[in-house]
């Protein structure tokens, strides 16, 4: 049901077409995707991408997926640790290439 609704919406929704097939929209560097890194989700409820509650170990998670691979999936107690966490893997792992989009962008 859910996969017939989205083909559905891929067919007529016009904002969508209107921008289909325009890969400067994904703003890749290197193969990796600054969007889907950076930006929250809509369903997001901590206000922090990449950081999410645990209500089963009561918890705050920090997680950031570079490539494909998990480089930082772990636990926090307080939210401010794990937010910590997150912007510090950022900085590990994309801030040469946030460096290098922001150039591309500004010049």
């Amino acid at each position: 049901m859910r996969r017939d609704r989205g083909r559905e919406v891929m067919q007529t929704n016009n904002k969508l077409l209107a921008h289909r097939g325009n890969v400067s929209n994904l703003r890749q560097v290197e193969g990796t995707s600054l969007i889907s890194v950076l930006n929250r989700r809509k369903n997001n409820h901590s206000g922090v991408a990449g950081v999410s509650f645990d209500t089963r170990s009561k918890h705050w998670v920090a997680r950031l997926m570079v490539r494909g691979t998990l480089v930082l999936n772990h636990s926090f107690v307080r939210f401010d640790d794990a937010v910590e966490a997150r912007e510090k893997a950022v900085d590990q792992y994309l801030g040469p290439l946030l460096a290098r989009e922001e150039k591309r962008v500004n010049a």
